[in-house]
């Protein structure tokens, strides 16, 4: 997170991530899933995510939202941290993605 400067509009944030007004943000944090790669990409460009940030040693937000471009199937969940942290930012988790069946062939 060294250098990079936050969009501090929480409001805006909260909206993209899918995060409820008047979200409680229990501990400062508030959780969001089914995140695609287009919502991802524009907190990137909006400045809500840092694309070099990553959580413990999980792969880079930049380095999701690559994979997830390329497997448009795949949605990330995470959390948001409270404007009012010192450590205010979003980040990502994990990728979740919804298996369908397919048919047999005989």
């Amino acid at each position: 997170m060294d250098g990079f400067k936050f969009n501090k509009d929480q409001a805006a944030r909260d909206k993209l991530l899918g995060i409820s007004p008047g979200a409680k943000y229990r501990g400062g944090i508030e959780y969001f899933k089914n995140l695609d790669a287009a919502t991802l990409s524009q907190m990137v460009e909006q400045g809500f995510a840092d694309p070099e940030s990553a959580q413990n040693c999980s792969p880079t937000v930049a380095e999701f939202l690559e994979f997830m471009e390329a497997h448009p199937d795949f949605k990330a969940h995470g959390y948001a941290v409270s404007l009012k942290r010192d450590d205010y930012r979003m980040s990502i988790e994990g990728l979740l993605v919804r298996l369908r069946r397919s048919g047999t062939r005989s």
